[in-house]
């Protein structure tokens, strides 16, 4: 509007701009009529091939939203009194209005004008606005612009701005210096600026909704190993599979046409030779993770029938910059490349900043990436190889660990192939430390279908420079643990999602890693007598727990009820007696689950897993919790017999509310010792272990519920099954109810108790037999 006003004043006659001011009026109010304008102007003053507009006002005829205040216009004037050059000095051009009302208030006014207004009369004149502002509000956002500068001469336009202000929703844009040139008023020819920078405000993730109350409903029923599956059975393990969907890659085929449409458009903007350039490009996302990049110097060139953007961080004293290489052809022709290489910088170089994805002391750490991605003309498939590495970083994650990871050294890397259906992946790498994994594998889908493939190979590397590499805080527990020994590792995994149920999962683990030196809190030595371990109230607070030989919460394994060992290794752990910590199995089991169910619906934590848990770790789900876990299972193997490990285990497990071992809960529940409990008090007991705090409500009803009591009954049947009960003793059983015993009355009277004859055998079929 700006210029179509100084166009309009431009028309107002030849020789009648040497008249009377009058004249001038009248002249300039023909001229805007012509173009569809309102135009005020305060003050004429007539000069010698000179006239000055005083105050001049425009606003678009009938139209809201969009005024020109212009202080003064110069129009010079030639030797045969024709306009030939219009200055408008510092005009404030004010905008109001959402972006949508503004964009059709113009387009109505731009209707109005007639094809040709003004456009022949005006071609050889040169149109200049200096020290223009910009001011622009509304619901959507602002813009502000300030120094500006416009000039419009043969056919050349010119613009420049000290500083502008652009903000819409969450996005700010700020330019500075900014010099912009167009070719035959539209054909872009070059850019540039001092600086740029873009911010972006991502919304915070909003807290987590509060789960809704869940009915009680008993855990699912163990796979009874080497069993013979009734149809009962077989109905409640099925796991339910939700309808396959194929995971999200990317349409490059999509992702090819629309590069080659934005190119093409671009192309006819840019001629040959054509940039954009600025010597300072910043970007800043602020959010949970907020991150920078830059400044640095960027360059967006047309070379001949290809595009070139290029784009280099700032650079450390001894390391080159990082740089990142795009080219894309002109059209739908030839490859699409982005190459980045450099390093190794500082994280604080790179525009990560303190605390952005958990990072703390970024100026220590350095990264360094390789690597090059292609797009290949009929946007078919993208091969890409490279690596990043990363040294000396510092993480603060509560996901992965409750301290403060440092010393992380971290590379990974690899080359391979992906398409809109598959993925391939070739001498795949993840290095930490002096561990080096590799993976090789592929995945292919369609729409009613997934099949993958991948294998691993861990090379034998030593225990004790595995556990050297560990950065500090991921393994707090056993920091102070010294091993000795080597591990090798290899495996593969492969499956369709058409039949889960065949799923091949093998590896193969030599672990020969040995604890060489322990801390007190963990030698064998601490539980020969009463022990203090972790525990959480009920209020969410952390205490302690006192049991082991000699204290009153400990009763010894041959004061327990044999069904109690039978009931918890059917529903936690079959292969208790025979496996060395780890149920091979139930990772099979847990792998197929939570493929079926596309998440994770179900581990595979063994008895021995879970007593390391409770022994040493505090309750908290986090990566290095698990991975201490893993650690501490092996040890505890190594250090106790399996009959040891069991009477740990029921000593220590949490049972309900502030109710920690067998000792407690039997008392609580059933006012009875541990070795009273019969066949059903053993196996509800066992059946809450899964969520002792949310199933302890069960005892609120003085009689367990029907349904409960039918899911102990098909308990009762996979243990007979699998030979931990006797057939005599499931007929008992089933006749039993479980009834509860309420606090502060008398206890039920005594019962006669059970003796184990076959404890901790190791083919796991435990004869256990009734004494009177």
């Amino acid at each position: 509007m700006l210029i179509g006003a100084l166009v309009a004043l431009a028309s107002c006659g030849v020789g009648a701009l040497v008249a009377a001011g009058p004249v001038v009026r009248a002249k300039v109010a023909a001229g805007a009529e012509a173009a569809h304008l309102v135009v005020e102007v305060e003050r004429v003053r007539v000069g010698f091939f000179v006239v000055r507009l005083e105050n001049v006002r425009v606003t678009p005829e009938g139209e809201q939203g969009a005024s020109v205040a212009i202080p003064e216009v110069r129009v010079t004037l030639s030797a045969g009194l024709t306009p030939t050059r219009i200055v408008a000095s510092r005009p404030v051009v004010a905008l109001e209005g959402e972006p949508g009302d503004l964009r059709a208030s113009w387009l109505r006014w731009r209707a109005k004008r007639p094809p040709t207004s003004g456009s022949s009369r005006t071609r050889d004149r040169a149109l200049v606005v200096e020290d223009a502002t910009l001011h622009w509000r509304s619901t959507a956002g602002a813009l502000e612009v300030s120094g500006g500068y416009l000039s419009v001469a043969d056919g050349a336009f010119v613009a420049r701005a000290e500083l502008a202000r652009a903000q819409r929703d969450r996005i700010a844009l700020e330019v500075r210096g900014a010099h912009l040139e167009l070719e035959g008023g539209r054909t872009f020819r070059s850019a540039r600026a001092d600086s740029v920078r873009f911010e972006l405000d991502r919304p915070r993730s909003a807290a987590a909704p509060t789960a809704a109350p869940v009915a009680l409903t008993p855990p699912a029923l163990p796979v009874a190993q080497g069993a013979k599956k009734t149809n009962d059975i077989k109905q409640l393990e099925r796991q339910s599979a939700e309808p396959f969907s194929p995971l999200p890659l990317p349409d490059l085929a999509a992702a090819r046409a629309r590069l080659s449409v934005a190119t093409l458009a671009l192309a006819e903007l840019l001629p040959d030779g054509g940039d954009l350039r600025t010597a300072a490009l910043a970007v800043e996302v602020r959010g949970d993770s907020p991150v920078s990049v830059g400044p640095g110097p960027f360059a967006f060139v047309r070379q001949g029938q290809a595009l070139h953007v290029s784009f280099k961080s700032a650079a450390a004293a001894t390391s080159p910059p990082m740089s990142l290489e795009l080219h894309a052809p002109i059209g739908a022709g030839g490859e699409t490349s982005l190459t980045v290489d450099g390093g190794p910088l500082p994280l604080s170089l790179l525009g990560l900043r303190e605390g952005a994805l958990g990072f703390v002391d970024v100026g220590r750490a350095t990264a360094m990436a390789k690597g090059r991605l292609v797009l290949d003309a009929p946007g078919a498939s993208v091969t890409f190889d490279g690596e990043i590495q990363l040294a000396n970083a510092s993480l603060s994650q509560p996901r992965l660990s409750r301290e403060t990871l440092r010393g992380l050294s971290l590379a990974v890397g690899g080359r391979g192939l992906l398409t809109s259906s598959s993925l391939r992946l070739d001498d795949a790498r993840v290095v930490v430390g002096a561990a080096r994994l590799g993976l090789r594998g592929s995945m292919e889908q369609d729409a009613s279908h997934l099949q993958a493939h991948l294998a691993f190979d861990l090379p034998s590397v030593g225990c004790r420079e595995l556990a050297e590499g560990v950065p500090s805080g991921l393994l707090p527990t056993v920091r102070d643990v010294r091993f000795a020994g080597t591990l090798t590792a290899s495996g593969r995994l492969a499956f369709d999602t058409k039949n889960l149920d065949a799923l091949e999962l093998d590896y193969a683990i030599d672990d020969r890693c040995r604890a060489t030196e322990v801390p007190r809190a963990l030698s064998r030595e601490r539980f020969k007598g009463a022990f203090s371990h972790a525990i959480v109230h009920p209020d969410g607070s952390r205490g302690e727990a006192t049991t082991g030989p000699g204290s009153g919460n400990w009763t010894e394994l041959g004061g327990i009820s044999p069904f109690l060992v039978a009931a918890v290794t059917t529903t936690e752990d079959g292969s208790f007696f025979r496996h060395h910590g780890f149920n091979h199995a139930a990772i099979k089991q847990s792998v197929v689950a939570n493929v079926k169910a596309r998440r994770f619906v179900r581990g595979a934590s063994t008895i021995t897993m879970q007593l390391a848990k409770n022994l040493f770790l505090v309750r908290e789900k986090t990566l290095s919790r698990k991975l201490e876990e893993l650690v501490l299972a092996d040890y505890l193997e190594q250090v106790f017999r399996k009959e040891e490990l069991m009477e740990l285990y029921l000593n220590v497990v949490e049972f309900g509310p502030d109710i920690y071992g067998v000792t407690q809960a039997a008392a609580h529940y059933f006012g009875r010792t541990p070795l009273e409990l019969n066949l059903s008090e053993c196996l509800f007991l066992a059946s809450v272990l899964p969520s002792p705090v949310r199933s302890h409500r069960l005892a609120e009803h003085g009689e367990l519920p029907e349904h409960w009591q039918r899911h102990l009954q098909l308990l009762m049947r996979i243990a007979e099954r699998t030979h931990r009960i006797t057939p005599a003793e499931l007929e008992v059983g089933l006749q039993e109810r479980v009834v509860f015993h309420k606090a502060g009355t008398p206890r039920p009277p005594p019962r006669t108790g059970l003796r184990p004859t076959g404890v901790g055998a190791d083919d796991g079929d435990t004869d256990w037999r009734r004494l009177d």
